[in-house]
């Protein structure tokens, strides 16, 4: 598994076409922005044990 910090503002490309972006970050909660091709499934995961995920409705 590949780890990287990141700052506010900064992009991460993977593969072909395929960029995460982070927009905010405040204690634990990150916001990513994910640009990739409308047909290209996401799905998110759930979190590392012991850490809650948490949803936003």
């Amino acid at each position: 598994m590949l780890k990287l910090d990141v700052r506010v503002g900064e992009s991460v490309e993977i593969g072909d076409g395929v960029v995460l972006t982070l927009e905010k970050k405040s204690g634990q909660l990150a916001r990513i922005a994910i640009r990739a091709d409308p047909g290209l499934k996401i799905r998110r995961m759930p979190g590392l044990p012991g850490i809650p995920v948490q949803t936003q409705s």
